[in-house]
């Protein structure tokens, strides 16, 4: 402890600089004599409290997440019409549509907060595709290839030796692909 001499000296040098500039702020007059301050502050709080000027009240800015989801839902919902136009030959998931996003709305779904935009994220999952899925809406650029290629007979096992994501498949899915390419007909007859 610092003895009472020492303190009442240091409570005249605070007033002397309080006095001699009123506009400071607490932090300011700390900066002034950091020393005398903190010893003041640990040492005699409830004077300190009387004679400095009151804590600046931060007004917090409220965030208004559902205006913020809505807003994002309306931006994911353009990034979603794009990407269905471009027909991309990847699967359309939910980093795929997060990525056309812009860069402010892609944070705030990676940041802790995202559990906030709870509208935008359901709607990104609803518009995420399966592996069946996929491999139907691709399913036109695999007779698009083959009516370009040299190939006479189109066949599950082609299309399974010539593209990967048919390699491993469902049974649902087996079972349509063949009914799909017993509908093409045999080229050239």
């Amino acid at each position: 402890k610092y003895n009472s001499k020492l303190i009442e000296e240091r409570k005249e040098k605070l007033l002397q600089i309080i006095e001699k500039t009123q506009d400071l702020s607490r932090p300011q007059i700390r900066g002034s004599d950091t020393f005398t301050y903190d010893l003041l502050m640990k040492e005699d709080k409830s004077w300190m409290e009387e004679v400095l000027p009151p804590r600046k009240v931060h007004q917090l800015k409220l965030v208004n997440f559902e205006e913020i989801d809505s807003d994002m839902v309306e931006e994911v919902e353009k990034a979603v019409t794009n990407i269905y136009a471009e027909c991309p030959n990847k699967r359309i998931t939910f980093s795929l549509i997060v990525g056309r996003l812009e860069r402010l709305s892609r944070n705030r779904l990676n940041s802790p907060r995202k559990s906030h935009f709870k509208k935008t994220i359901e709607l990104i999952l609803s518009h995420c595709e399966s592996k069946d899925e996929y491999l139907k809406r691709i399913y036109p650029n695999i007779l698009r290839w083959f009516q370009e290629s040299r190939y006479l007979t189109l066949s599950v096992k082609l299309i399974q030796s010539r593209f990967k994501c048919y390699q491993v498949i469902s049974e649902e899915i087996e079972d349509w692909l063949n009914e799909e390419v017993n509908k093409i007909p045999i080229k050239g007859v």
